[in-house]
């Protein structure tokens, strides 16, 4: 059984008996002391084998099933009419998603892939294939320009809806990935397996820009004391600079230069070095002698 979200006066479920169901919500609960007795208003035979999801439209006029049918589809929320089948996937599809701010909605299926389809023709409008086992769980995040994916492999993936691309594999799970939540504000998320975890992810993409800011920042600083140390003559502290920086054709001149130099030769030079410095400046030697020009 799988249930669609509550929406204020009604819920909808969906089974392995292929029907979907319509349940009226009591505005009013006398005794919430005592179970509540809900009512089924509406049933309809939705698929042709078992129904693995269901969903409500972010607006409530629509609800999307999936099946192991190989078929997504879309109902009226009102009288639970038909409205559009969505054909395409080869095997039975586990996850159907609405966009929360696109007219298209999102299929994940036992074929390895995802789907994006077009609410208004029901066409397929991109297919994200990188999962080597059945999708069975994908979820909208970061207001509907990404996607995140769980597979029978153990693996979660992070898709960019505009490139169509993987961008990130998270490995933690070693077992099937059945359920993926996602918090309101999109900072966070959960994950959880058939080897009985449930882990917590958080978004730290902001943290990270600031980082490579820093990061960034840092090397312009040292990139312009580098330019000071070698208008100074200084080539000791340029040379250690340069292969801080990793900067091989730096790394040249400098070295060029001291050999030139009559006062300190690079021997000398080099038995001044730690391990990790002579560890980059063989490394950046490589990157030299693999260059035509040198």
């Amino acid at each position: 059984i799988d249930m669609g979200k509550l929406c204020g006066d009604f819920f909808v479920s969906v089974s392995q008996d292929q029907c979907l169901k319509l349940w009226k919500i009591p505005k009013k609960f006398e005794d919430q002391s005592e179970p509540i007795s809900l009512s089924c208003v509406n049933t309809t035979l939705a698929h042709e084998k078992d129904i693995n999801c269901v969903t409500v439209s972010p607006n409530d006029r629509f609800i999307a099933t999936s099946s192991q049918d190989k078929t997504a589809k879309l109902w009226n929320a009102t009288d639970l009419k038909l409205v559009g089948v969505f054909r395409g996937h080869r095997r039975g599809i586990w996850t159907v998603r609405f966009s929360p701010v696109d007219q298209v909605i999102l299929t994940s299926a036992a074929d390895c892939t995802m789907r994006l389809w077009n609410l208004t023709d029901m066409t397929c409008l991109k297919s994200f294939e990188g999962h080597e086992s059945s999708v069975l769980r994908c979820e909208f995040i970061s207001n509907g320009m990404q996607l995140i994916s769980s597979g029978a492999d153990g693996l979660v993936k992070l898709w960019t809806i505009k490139t169509s691309e993987c961008i990130q594999t998270l490995e933690s799970h070693d077992s099937k990935v059945w359920t993926i939540a996602v918090t309101s504000d999109g900072n966070e998320m959960f994950t959880g397996g058939s080897d009985s975890k449930l882990i917590r992810w958080r978004d730290v993409t902001v943290e990270k820009k600031k980082e490579e800011r820093q990061k960034r920042k840092n090397e312009i600083l040292q990139e312009q004391e580098l330019n000071n140390l070698l208008s100074q003559k200084k080539m000791m502290k340029a040379l250690k600079l340069a292969l801080n920086l990793n900067r091989p054709n730096l790394t040249l001149k400098i070295i060029n230069t001291i050999i030139r130099n009559q006062e300190i030769g690079l021997q000398e030079t080099i038995l001044k070095l730690s391990d990790y410095h002579k560890q980059s400046l063989l490394q950046h030697a490589v990157n030299w002698n693999t260059n035509s020009r040198n």
